[in-house]
């Protein structure tokens, strides 16, 4: 019990903090607990998505599960906003749904969503999906990945199988072609979704119905002009 209203407090005070990293020493000396303790409990709270690091020496901002938790809370909620009035836009327009994602954990987090009419879905969204082999924006985000964070993840989830990629069927070399050619081309369609990156971070997907105008939208959300 006691471990448990620790990492609460850690949570909380990170909710506080509304987006500014923490180090593990501020963060315990605000929640008065032991240092060690503090830095366990984060680590901890990284592996379940409830934080995020930004790097090995950063400091800590809630993760994704954390805005699951609370209802749908949106995560990265300053860096979305910008995003909201384009996607809602398109949603409307084409009567589609579209969503952006990035690649977090060993899976897929939706960080923004809207359905056909309109209505944001985010919420509706678990904190990780686990289709990196089995969408489009997984395939594209695995493509996307750091060479040494993409090892890990095919390390992790092993060379995909014909259900689950047909054109690779547990052939390594065969995969390392997929992915090269789609991190090639930053895009890729499958089982009628089709995914944009817009940044080497986030991804842009939609069904294929849309997608002749899910490109000039990508190109507007990284800040680009169409020839």
């Amino acid at each position: 019990m006691k471990v448990f209203q620790e990492g609460l407090r850690l949570l909380l005070e990170l909710a506080r903090r509304r987006g500014a990293p923490a180090t593990p020493s501020s963060l315990s000396e605000a929640v008065g607990i032991n240092p060690s303790t503090a830095r366990k409990l984060l680590e901890d709270l990284v592996l379940t998505g409830f934080a995020e690091q930004s790097s090995k020496r950063g400091g800590y901002t809630l993760g994704p599960s954390a805005g699951y938790l609370l209802c749908g809370g949106r995560y990265r909620n300053e860096e979305q906003k910008k995003w909201v009035a384009p996607l809602r836009e398109y949603a409307l327009g084409h009567q589609l749904p579209v969503q952006i994602s990035m690649q977090l954990n060993s899976g897929r987090t939706v960080l923004l969503a809207f359905d056909g009419n309109g209505t944001e879905t985010t919420g509706g969204f678990p904190p990780f999906l686990d289709d990196l082999y089995t969408s489009a924006a997984g395939r594209l985000l695995l493509a996307l990945a750091p060479e040494t964070r993409r090892i890990h993840l095919i390390w992790e989830h092993g060379i995909p199988a014909a259900a689950q990629w047909p054109e690779v069927a547990g052939d390594k070399q065969k995969f390392t072609a997929e992915i090269t050619d789609i991190r090639r081309n930053r895009s890729v369609r499958f089982a009628g979704e089709t995914a944009f990156a817009f940044s080497d971070e986030f991804v842009l997907s939609a069904p294929a119905a849309g997608e002749h105008e899910l490109r000039p939208l990508a190109a507007t959300l990284a800040g680009e002009k169409l020839p």
